[in-house]
């Protein structure tokens, strides 16, 4: 049997494959027009990340960047202000028809989801009518998530919201 010198020791030593900083799994993201969001926010996953939306900036294109950096996300929290089919992200108002103008973007967002995500809507009457259910159900088509959309305002929700399964 040979024995290894210390310089062939060193040689075939491998180091441990850097460990990366795990991915957060659930983010919050949080729309800056949205009042007392803190109260909300301080219900949700205490080990969530949070993301604000800066009012002035696209908010597809602030969610956008941000999940480039995400990977196998379990939940996403939007709050945001919302009428009926309609949700303002940042300075867009987004509704089915602009879920056509921001496809591809939105479509990306699947590289940082798990197969199993959640993507859950805090806001007034969002899915209601015909309206609500297409946006509802369009976020789902494009994004490969479960989406839902909670049934309360978002100043009014009680300590554990419900919400009320949209899509699939």
């Amino acid at each position: 049997m040979q024995s290894l010198t210390s310089s062939t020791a060193l040689m075939l030593y491998q180091p441990p494959a850097l460990q990366l900083v795990q991915s957060p799994k659930s983010l919050v993201i949080v729309d800056s027009a949205v009042k007392n969001y803190a109260v909300v926010v301080h219900r949700l996953d205490a080990a969530a990340v949070l993301l604000m939306l800066d009012a002035d900036q696209d908010g597809i294109g602030q969610i956008s960047s941000y999940l480039e950096s995400c990977a196998d996300l379990e939940r996403m929290h939007i709050l945001a202000p919302s009428c009926p089919g309609v949700v303002k992200l940042g300075r867009i108002c987004l509704n089915a028809a602009a879920l056509e103008t921001y496809r591809t973007q939105i479509q990306a967002w699947q590289r940082a989801l798990s197969p199993k995500a959640q993507i859950l809507l805090h806001g007034h009457n969002l899915a209601i009518g015909t309206a609500g259910m297409a946006l509802v159900g369009r976020l789902s088509q494009l994004t490969g998530a479960v989406v839902a959309a909670s049934s309360l305002p978002v100043s009014r929700r009680a300590a554990q919201p419900e919400f009320v399964p949209l899509a699939g």
